[in-house]
């Protein structure tokens, strides 16, 4: 898909499966640096229909080993 530590020199591993939102087709990642540095981590969110070369979102150091991804059912 991308090389996560091309763009980023934190992103040591992959943690965890990839996740898709069902709604926008979004591919989501977590990396983090190692498991002695798992504080330094990253959840990346890829339009691979815009760019494979740059994330639509990127968010650091917001995880603990993540369990997974999960999206809650649109509310109307």
């Amino acid at each position: 898909m991308v090389d996560l530590s091309a763009l980023d020199k934190n992103a040591g591993m992959r943690y965890n499966g990839l996740g898709v939102h069902p709604a926008s087709g979004r591919v989501y990642i977590n990396t983090i640096k190692s498991f002695a540095l798992f504080d330094q981590n990253q959840i990346w969110g890829f339009d691979f229909a815009a760019s494979a070369e740059a994330p639509a979102v990127k968010y650091e150091n917001c995880t603990r080993f993540p369990a997974g991804f999960y999206f809650p059912p649109v509310r109307k």
